[in-house]
């Protein structure tokens, strides 16, 4: 029979080798990219060993959970009888040898020694051979990534044949079962998982209250329309294509807007955008002679589903600040720009020129708040405090139309989840302020009676 000592170097040994087998992956995962290239550049033979490793990282994340994977089940298949000789080795220093031989053949000695074993076993891997390696490798993780590339990259080359075949294997039922293929490496998170980390930190005060707060901002960006942080049609400043440069002046003056939609006809025809700018080229006459036209430039259209992220990254691409967003029709819905999308992330930005706008929802009083009817419906929501329903609208506006059935008239109310909306101002085209009261609940009967009887008795 094997010796216990030689046995508990064993499980010692597998849990090294499972503890290999992690911080390689964890440091393949998160070492900077550019880290390796600048140690492959170096011509550290390292640098070029990871290089190989960046370049086929699902095969090499594949072969260190093969390396995991095997390693566990040695331990588990090892570790029952490890424990087993251990309890006779105890029966029989406490019992003699008699009692020990019995119980060595008892089935509640096999019963125990199996759950002790799985306990025991368990404990010490997830330990010393998966959280303290993991911690390692990521506060270490480009000396872990060049301690650990050497050997990793053998025994890749040694099971290569036994990973590809798992990786097709496992493609394949993938397949079957009508999903996509997905990379062994893919650990990003979701928007929504990122969040609550975000979240998270925000209260343990890793990360500062309005650092958290623009992160989420980045990652709604994702999820957010370009209809939802528009300048809607009605409220936009165009210029007609035949209007003249002194014209154009004239408006920039009252304004003070740096670039200007031209339209041909009609607003749904849109071909150009003006820059203040180009008309500091002109003087005198040519104010008069030169229409706008002439110095309009190419405008960017985008359709008002396309999200915010998407055309952020449009706009730095193209080098252009402002979009005119179309509707499903090709008519004009409104514009964005590069401001708005930035003012989506860290809030409104205000220049010397700019008059600070009122805010779109304002508490007047305990429960009573008053509302910009163009507020979108999620920040209602939240300023409020209640859900309310999504549907073929983004504004408060658009719910309270379609909750009325038509353009409501100042003073007509609405009742929903506990307020009262109450038109403030409005015009024949829509709804502009709204005011919302919280309802104060009525007493319930026991109460109306308590009151009464504490009336008589007065």
């Amino acid at each position: 029979m094997e010796s216990i000592p030689g046995s508990l170097g064993i499980i010692v040994l597998l849990i090294l080798v499972n503890a290999f087998f992690v911080t390689a992956e964890f440091s393949l995962v998160a070492i900077r990219r550019s880290r390796v290239e600048h140690l492959a550049e170096s011509g550290a033979w390292q640098g070029k060993l990871l290089k190989d490793a960046m370049a086929r990282l699902d095969a090499y994340i594949a072969t260190t959970q093969l390396g995991i994977t095997a390693t566990n089940l040695i331990l588990g298949a090892f570790g029952e009888p490890y424990i087993t000789r251990l309890i006779v080795a105890g029966i029989a220093a406490l019992f003699g040898q008699a009692e020990a031989t019995a119980a060595a053949e008892s089935s509640l000695l096999a019963s125990i020694s199996f759950v002790l074993s799985v306990i025991l076993i368990t404990f010490v891997t997830v330990l010393f051979g998966e959280l303290i390696p993991k911690g390692i490798a990521l506060q270490r993780t480009e000396q872990v990534a060049v301690f650990t590339i050497l050997p990793l990259n053998i025994f890749q080359r040694l099971t290569a044949p036994l990973v590809w075949l798992f990786s097709r294997s496992g493609n394949f039922f993938l397949r079957l079962m009508g999903l996509k293929e997905a990379p062994s490496h893919s650990m990003v998170g979701s928007a929504e998982e990122l969040k609550l980390i975000v979240e998270a930190s925000s209260k343990e005060g890793v990360l500062d209250e309005s650092e958290g707060e623009i992160i989420s901002q980045i990652l709604d960006l994702e999820e957010t329309p370009v209809r939802s942080i528009m300048v809607p049609r009605v409220d936009m400043v165009t210029i007609s294509a035949e209007a003249t440069l002194r014209e154009f002046w004239a408006m920039a003056r009252e304004h003070r807007y740096s670039r200007v939609p031209v339209y041909q006809e009609t607003i749904d025809n849109i071909v150009g955008v003006a820059y203040i700018k180009d008309l500091l080229d002109y003087t005198g006459p040519e104010l008069d002679q030169i229409k706008v036209s002439s110095i309009s430039h190419p405008a960017y259209f985008v359709p008002e589903t396309m999200g915010a992220r998407e055309l952020l990254r449009e706009m730095r691409r193209r080098k252009t600040h402002m979009a005119i967003v179309v509707d499903e029709f090709k008519g004009t819905a409104g514009l964005v720009t590069l401001e708005d999308i930035i003012e989506e992330i860290i809030g409104e930005i205000y220049d010397e020129s700019d008059e600070e706008e009122v805010a779109p929802v304002q508490q007047i009083a305990e429960g009573v708040y008053l509302l910009d009817a163009s507020v979108p419906l999620e920040e209602a929501s939240k300023e409020l405090g209640i859900e309310l329903p999504e549907g073929e609208y983004d504004t408060l506006s658009g719910f309270l139309m379609n909750e009325f059935g038509h353009i409501p008239e100042v003073g007509e109310k609405l009742e929903y989840s506990g307020y009262v909306f109450i038109v403030e101002t409005a015009d024949p085209r829509g709804i502009e302020r709204v005011r919302a009261q919280k309802k104060t609940p009525e007493p319930s009967d026991d109460e109306t009676l308590s009151e009464s009887v504490a009336s008589e008795e007065a």
